[in-house]
């Protein structure tokens, strides 16, 4: 089996994280962000390497930097989620050392942008 091209999967936040609509985070603490991740036919995506992303925002909506996100303890390699069976992966993102202040979180594949969700570190 080939690779798959990264526009065939799709992705959705699960809690605590809410896809579409602005997450309000307290700064400083570590927030498992977990997705569900499918492939084209909807089966559970196995074996993708996603990697999670923190580009700030400011006042007037303009994006920042895309940083890669920083996570707490050893479960994660880098920005890279972990697999948490069927389809689920976790990340456990660290916002210790970010400002409080707007954030945009995006999941990707292959330097492709899968999703993304806001978040307000306060």
């Amino acid at each position: 089996m080939g690779l798959k091209d990264p526009r065939d999967y799709s992705s959705t936040f699960l809690s605590p994280i809410k896809s579409n609509e602005l997450n309000n985070i307290k700064q400083g603490r570590t927030v498992p962000v977990k997705l569900k991740l499918t492939d084209e036919l909807g089966h559970d995506a196995i074996g993708v390497e996603a990697k999670l992303y923190v580009t700030e925002v400011s006042d007037d909506g303009t994006l920042g930097s895309k940083e890669e996100a920083k996570s707490s303890g050893k479960a994660n390699i880098g920005n890279l989620f972990r697999s948490a069976g069927n389809g689920k992966y976790i990340f456990n993102w660290n916002t210790k050392s970010l400002a409080k202040g707007m954030y945009q979180l995006s999941v990707e594949v292959d330097n492709y942008t899968l999703d993304t969700v806001q978040i307000d570190l306060r």
